[in-house]
């Protein structure tokens, strides 16, 4: 792997507000106001009554309609007594953030679902960045709305008067940054109609919103007003993706924000998928992945490359790009580096690299894959990308360590997906989406996959025996009651040779035998290499039940939450549906597999 330096654009837009100060209200002297500076913050109330009574107590400076949020500048002392007083939920500091900086739709094969006719026509991806260059050809007259946000400390919104919030045509453009490059440049990813550069979703419409100011700085307060618009015009332009590649390095520990997860969340109950770049200053080492695109329900993008002189062919090798921020909360990879797309300002095309260049594929794949299935939300779909991606290594040095692994997008296989009929709805439905792409589960016949059907033994060690790559065992099982040519004879072969079964007893397995929780926790915790698993986790396992540590292990792995918070309740029996889920957990815990265990391929990590 190569060493490279992103281009100056991103460099020149990596500037951060040094912090939002104002004068003090009240009666305090000069000297005072200097000492006790205010901060800007969003305020989540905790009902419509509280707006009212913020007034008195601090400067509201702006009002979240939409998401029932309120800004304002305030001390951190006010921001402290509201919190401690249950006036508000929480409230999120506005911080500073910034943007994050051949033919890559050949490599997640937009130009192969394009030629099927899915352009994402008739679907909106919001670009919310330095704002778009709507004079290109690229994008014929598909800006379909614009929007800016500015917290007016360096310069005003374009065709606004001197306004600080500013919706309607000619608002994000012209921009102050550089022409609004970035932002230009993204939008061409998500959705250029140029024959030469396309973009992964040429027929969609875009939204351009503005929200960095004449420095090409951002404060995160103003995309949360961007967001809180978003949810004003979802409907009147059919949005299905919203772009950030932009972000700030945080502490990972501290990555919860209540005013940007409730946007997120609204956001997705409005059928909306938040996109972001994970972040570019990982420098070849590990850093975790940026704000906000580590916050719960964010789609986190980082970013491959190639190696040189493979170019970015479909059949070359990805690698992720040395500068990608990664941590276990990244959900997907896309092409990062060389990537041509629109330029601004005038008419041309130009090449950078960045996280930023990967999160609009996702966010185009979005546009694409709504018109497919069309009572899915954004969380099924993200879970869709990931399921039918190709997994690219971080390869370590440390010997004994695990590689780490991430989905890189791959549209026609995500396209061409065909869900179990009965798969509508449910916690479960991700996991059986996966379970039959990669053909741990051919359902129960008629295309079902028979979610509530109680499961037996017999079908318990065939979905691990298919998870691992359906192996040849070396002899049979020896089980007087599994006899040839069943689907199962050597998936159950298979398990008494690994050591996830003795059966029922010396001479029978017990095939069609009804599998409870606590057999199925053992299962499951023998065949990632029986970790060590904590007692007492649950009142109802016995420390001396032969189940208790595989329970313990699932619960400190998060596979499972229990019947209750006190009970796992081992003798219920388990369906297809909470099996199929178990096991998709499992794929997705790296933690819960022991070193020694080589895991499959179907692997989340």
């Amino acid at each position: 792997m190569h060493l490279r330096k992103l281009p100056s654009v991103i460099a020149m837009f990596s500037l951060f507000v040094a912090g939002l100060v104002a004068a003090p209200m009240g009666a305090a002297t000069p000297d005072e106001q200097e000492k006790t500076p205010l901060v800007r913050a969003t305020l989540v109330p905790r009902d419509a009554r509280t707006v009212s009574l913020l007034s008195a107590d601090v400067d509201i400076v702006g009002r979240l309609d939409h998401l029932g949020m309120t800004t304002v500048e305030t001390s951190p002392e006010r921001l402290a007594q509201l919190e401690e007083s249950g006036v508000i939920e929480g409230y999120s500091i506005a911080r500073p953030l910034h943007l994050l900086l051949d033919e890559s739709t050949v490599t997640v094969q937009a130009d192969v679902v394009n030629a099927q006719g899915h352009t994402g026509a008739g679907s909106a991806v919001v670009v919310i960045d330095s704002g778009i260059n709507r004079d290109h050809p690229a994008f014929d007259d598909r800006i379909v709305a614009e929007a800016c946000f500015l917290d007016g400390v360096n310069g005003t919104c374009p065709s606004s008067g001197g306004a600080q919030t500013a919706v309607g045509p000619g608002t994000a453009h012209p921009c102050a940054a550089s022409g609004c490059r970035h932002g230009t440049h993204v939008a061409g990813i998500v959705g250029s109609s140029d024959n030469d550069v396309p973009g992964v979703a040429p027929g969609v419409d875009l939204v351009a919103v503005r929200i960095t100011d004449n420095s090409g700085a951002i404060v995160s307060s103003d995309v949360l007003d961007a967001l809180d618009w978003v949810l004003s015009i979802v409907e009147t332009h059919a949005v299905v993706a919203v772009n950030l590649s932009l972000g700030a390095d945080e502490d990972p520990g501290a990555c919860r924000d209540v005013a940007w997860e409730a946007a997120v969340a609204a956001l997705a109950d409005a059928g909306v998928a938040v996109v972001a770049a994970s972040g570019n200053s990982a420098d070849d080492g590990l850093l975790p992945v940026a704000f906000p695109a580590c916050l719960p329900g964010v789609v986190s993008v980082g970013a491959t490359e190639r190696s040189p002189g493979t170019g970015l062919a479909a059949g070359a090798a990805p690698e992720l790009a040395d500068f990608t921020q990664y941590d276990g909360v990244l959900d997907l990879v896309a092409p990062g580096v060389d990537i041509r797309s629109a330029d601004a300002p005038g008419s041309g095309f130009v090449s950078l690299d960045g996280t930023s260049m990967a999160a609009p594929h996702v966010a185009g794949a979005f546009a694409l894959l709504a018109g497919t299935q069309t009572a899915w939300g954004p969380d099924r779909f993200a879970e869709l990308l990931r399921t039918t991606g190709v997994m690219v290594e971080r390869f370590t040095a440390v010997e004994g360590d695990r590689h780490e692994r991430y989905p890189e997008v791959r549209l026609a296989s995500a396209i061409s997906f065909d869900p179990f009929d009965d798969a509508l709805d449910g916690y479960w439905v991700a996991a059986a989406d996966w379970a039959k792409h990669t053909g741990v589960s051919n359902g129960v016949g008629g295309d079902r996959f028979g979610p509530g059907i109680t499961l037996n033994r017999a079908q318990a060690v065939t979905f691990l025996w298919r998870l691992m790559g359906s192996p040849e065992p070396s002899e049979s099982s020896g089980f007087a009651d599994v006899p040839d040519g069943q689907y199962y004879t050597e998936a159950v072969a298979w398990a008494k040779e690994a050591g996830i079964t003795v059966g029922t007893s010396p001479t029978t397995f017990g095939p069609g035998g009804l599998v409870s929780r606590g057999v199925m926790a053992t299962f499951l915790w023998r065949l990632a290499g029986e970790s060590s698993g904590a007692l007492g986790v649950f009142a109802d396992v016995p420390d001396n039940a032969f189940f208790a540590e595989a329970v313990g292990w699932m619960a400190e792995n998060e596979i499972t939450t229990g019947t209750s918070t006190t009970t796992f309740s081992p003798e219920d029996l388990v369906n297809r549906a909470q099996m199929i889920t178990f096991i998709w957990r499992l794929v997705n815990t790296a933690s819960a597999w022991d070193p020694a265990v080589d895991v499959p391929e179907t692997a989340m990590f």
